[in-house]
């Protein structure tokens, strides 16, 4: 949304958060730009004046936030919400601009454009379906384009969850996008938001709505009673699948749910949303902390690199002239910004739209993904350095391998928990009982089976219907029945084992190293399918191949099936600096991963062949594995974070860090740095 000036009748503060600037205004409410006292960027709706005393205005807010939430990462997280005498409701800005604006500045997009749109607003629609919301008010102006894909925004006459007019009556919508339902007064439901999607993508498509630009009464008629005009929609598998959605008859209309196979978006659009992004965060900021480039390259009192300035420095002139390269510029550009930043150090996970991060004070905090809010947060004993998190629905089991609790994702109730080494596959948790190994009911705890004299057992790990455990006092690995707890087979290391015995499974097998063995075995018999000698260190299994980093400085690749070795890549790091704690990211046909505290590698994933070697120049070993996403691999270093084109290496931006990295997660549209003091959020460059 483009900003305007605030005008002599709009208030300068609002629930403590500072006004910037407008960002629009319809016919209930205005949206403007505001600072929170802590600096952040927030939207936030208030009723117009003359609204306020309206005895409904109040529920409508309340409405809406709840709507809201529940887009969760489709659309803008809810930060705040007044009740005051004016109330209102403040959201994640989201640096981006409407369809509408997009279409109305540079045309109708390109037709992979449209699909990858179609994409994103399918999944949307399907998450606050599920969650029983209909957005009512699907139009060009609600939905938003940001570098990273499609938001829903306005959910002010949607249908909350719990509210009883889910499907209720009532013409409701702009004209232009509304479905026959709405128009006539008839029941509304899900399937009026696919009319409507039709609608919104028949505009991106074309710049036109499918009924044509003509006055409302005549709007009107043609949705119920005509047929929509997709004759400049070109491309034929586009036009069957907006037929589908703009049938008349609600229960002949059909949301699939689709993968984008392009581009996101044109390079002029990105470059508009890039100086959005900059307008926005220049007004968040009093002048005399707002960026500049002086002589000895600083800025914000930090010294960056010369191509940091540079790329933060380019306008529009700027980032056009580089042609095709545009695209990738604009995106680098607006990575440069932390969404948000966690002062708490600690191993960090990510599933269900939600960074959980075990500090080492035994505290638990699990964050929305997206905009970095703390969810819920419980001292458990679990939250330790190398945790398991498994999430099953809506139920996250989390474990340090001496206890694991089951907790509600959403708000962090508890529902029971087990000790013991604990796994969760299915529905089920398995672990080490004092007397035995055990089966539990993950939604409730009861108990499915025992087997009793099993003792000293590792973690257990799930292939089909068989869960199978390390001993470590007699080096057995037993493999039970995961539905009866019935004994199938034990496997003799020969010896005892430790932490190198670690189980890891595909479809049919399990792997492990011990005694300087590595063994595959067949889940349904125990016998080895193949075996080999030297590496003993826990495997990293990735499509059908079994990756083992060997102390000694190489990383060996085996096929998953025969055991046949792949290839070994020398790193030429010492022992204590490779081995456990590397495990590579393949991405393509290429594998990606640290070699030691200064190195970073790319092989070719058929033949280990090097490809290209950079410095990573951090103190230690960075944990886990480089973060890949949409052919850029991103290296932790001593305080920077560096993406570079995964082909050729070749680095495209450095982002400072306020101390040394330790390890990157790769999510949707945002890496996730954890450092020795924090987890930070930081967006894609594609």
């Amino acid at each position: 949304m483009r900003l305007r000036a605030l005008t002599a009748t709009d208030p300068r503060a609002v629930g403590g958060y500072l006004l910037l600037a407008r960002l629009g205004s319809g016919g209930m409410s205005t949206v403007y730009l505001a600072r929170s006292g802590g600096g952040r960027l927030v939207a936030l709706k208030t009723p117009h004046h003359e609204l306020v005393a309206e005895p409904a205005i109040r529920e409508r807010f309340r409405r809406e936030a709840e709507a809201t939430r529940v887009a969760g990462a489709f659309g803008a997280a809810v930060v705040d919400v007044g009740e005051e005498a004016v109330p209102w409701l403040a959201t994640t800005y989201l640096a981006g601009i409407s369809l509408q604006e997009a279409v109305a500045g540079h045309g109708p997009l390109p037709v992979p454009t449209v699909w990858a749109l179609a994409a994103g607003l399918a999944d949307a629609l399907a998450v606050i379906h599920r969650a029983g919301v209909v957005h009512r008010d699907l139009t060009p102006a609600n939905v938003m384009l940001l570098a990273d894909g499609p938001r829903l925004i306005d959910f002010g006459i949607a249908a909350a969850p719990g509210d009883s007019a889910v499907t209720r009556l009532g013409v409701a919508g702009s004209p232009a996008y509304a479905s026959p339902e709405q128009i006539r007064g008839d029941r509304v439901g899900p399937a009026s938001d696919v009319f409507s999607l039709g609608g919104v993508l028949t505009y991106a498509a074309t710049g036109k709505p499918p009924f044509g630009d003509v006055p409302v009464h005549t709007q009107l008629y043609r949705i119920v009673r005509d047929e929509p005009d997709l004759t400049a929609v070109a491309d034929p598998q586009l036009r069957e699948f907006l037929l589908l959605c703009l049938r008349k008859d609600p229960a002949q209309r059909q949301l699939r749910q689709m993968r984008a196979q392009a581009d996101w978006l044109p390079p002029a659009v990105l470059v508009d949303i890039v100086e959005r992004g900059r307008a926005a965060e220049n007004a968040a900021l009093p002048a005399r902390f707002r960026p500049y480039v002086s002589a000895d390259a600083t800025a914000y009192g930090r010294r960056v690199s010369r191509r940091t300035i540079l790329a933060a420095s380019l306008g529009v002139a700027g980032l056009a002239a580089v042609g095709a390269g545009a695209a990738l510029t604009a995106s680098a550009v607006n990575s440069y910004r932390y969404p948000w930043t966690f002062a708490k150090h600690g191993d960090t996970r990510l599933a269900a739209g939600k960074v959980w991060i075990a500090v080492a004070s035994d505290d638990l905090y699990v964050l929305d993904a997206r905009s970095g809010e703390v969810t819920w947060h419980r001292p458990v004993r679990e939250a330790t350095v190398d945790f398991t998190l498994t999430v099953v629905k809506s139920n996250a089991c989390v474990s340090d391998g001496s206890r694991m609790s089951v907790y509600d994702v959403n708000t962090g109730d508890s529902i029971f928990g087990v000790d013991g080494a604990a796994a969760a596959a299915g529905d089920t948790i398995f672990y080490q009982a004092d007397d035995g190994f055990d089966a539990v009911d993950i939604r409730s705890g009861a108990q499915r089976w025992h087997h009793p004299n099993l003792s000293g057992l590792d973690p257990p790990t799930l292939c089909g219907d068989v869960v199978a455990a390390v001993e470590h006092s007699t080096g057995l690995v037993h493999g039970l029945n995961a539905r009866t707890g019935a004994e199938i087979w034990t496997y003799a290391t020969g010896r005892r084992v430790g932490f190198e015995a670690r189980l890891v499974a595909d479809r049919s097998r399990f792997y492990f190293g011990s005694g300087g063995n590595f063994v595959a075995l067949d889940a349904l018999t125990g016998e080895p399918s193949w075996k080999v000698t030297g590496p003993a260190v826990p495997p990293v299994l990735i499509g059908d191949t079994v990756y083992i980093g060997a102390q000694g400085g190489t990383l060996h690749a085996y096929d998953a099936a025969s055991g046949r070795q792949k290839w070994a890549f020398p790193v030429g790091a010492d022992d204590d600096e490779f081995g456990h704690g590397t495990h590579p990211s393949v991405a393509g046909d290429m594998v990606f991963f640290y070699g030691s505290a200064q190195r970073a590698f790319a092989a070719d994933a058929a033949t280990g062949k090097k490809v290209w070697e950079r410095m990573a120049d951090s103190p230690n070993v960075p944990g886990g594995s480089p973060a890949v996403r949409n052919g850029v691999v991103y290296l932790i270093g001593s305080d920077a974070l560096t993406a570079v084109e995964a082909r050729t290496g070749k680095e495209i931006a450095t982002r400072g860090l306020a101390d040394y990295g330790e390890a990157t997660i790769a999510g949707d549209g945002l890496i996730y740095v954890q450092t020795a003091s924090n987890v930070t959020a930081v967006r894609t460059i594609r």
